[in-house]
């Protein structure tokens, strides 16, 4: 609710066969969500990114409950998990350049990869558990200058970087919407009027689809 003025937001726990809500969890301004359901393990967590807060919520999804936020950088976004690695977009609504990297024994950043690129806002996940870094790049207003998007692939369980496609201009939707999506090891990135699809098998951009309106 209104987590912008107030700084408090919350998680709706709908169940799946009725659409009726049975549970919220209170959190702090969530933004992106990066479950990890092992029934094996009896594993049921998630870590949801929190906006305005500049820290990471863990969730236990059993029964709800919430563990210490863990502080990352500013705005936070786009967050995903690979294995014990729980990566987090720092975007700063685009002036931001880092991501950072928590170990989910330990619930604490042990690291921060810096100089990523402009604006890291959308994270996915590939096949092959490397880490599709979504960036918007960024605008000055003062100067009018504009710094491009990038997409870059990280290996999942190291954090080196593997691939990138620098951009020609901005990425990603105007406001707060998703800017892209994996699915059936493809990469769709949105870019103006121009939807780039990206083949994850090798890492590399395999078509321009114009798009209209």
């Amino acid at each position: 609710d209104d987590s912008f003025t107030t700084g408090r937001g919350r998680i709706d726990v709908i169940d799946a066969a009725t659409g009726e809500r049975v549970d919220q969890v209170d959190v702090r301004t969530p933004r992106g969500l990066a479950p990890r359901v092992e029934t094996s393990q009896g594993t049921f967590e998630a870590y949801v990114s929190n906006l305005y807060a500049g820290t990471v919520t863990p969730v236990n999804l059993v029964s709800g409950l919430t563990r210490t936020p863990i502080p990352v950088g500013t705005n936070p976004e786009g967050i995903v998990r690979v294995g014990s690695r729980v990566y987090v977009a720092n975007s700063g609504f685009g002036a931001g350049t880092s991501l950072s990297v928590i170990d989910a024994t330990r619930d604490a950043v042990t690291a921060t990869i810096e100089d990523v690129c402009a604006g890291p806002r959308t994270l996915l996940t590939d096949a092959e558990q490397e880490v599709w870094v979504i960036c918007t790049g960024s605008t000055d207003f003062a100067t009018g200058t504009v710094t491009n998007g990038a997409v870059v692939v990280l290996n999942g369980a190291t954090g080196a970087e593997v691939a990138r496609y620098d951009a020609d201009g901005l990425l990603g939707s105007a406001t707060f919407g998703q800017d892209g999506v994996y699915v059936d090891d493809e990469v769709y990135v949105l870019a103006g009027d121009t939807v780039l699809r990206f083949d994850a098998t090798i890492n590399a951009l395999a078509t321009r689809i114009p798009v209209s309106g």
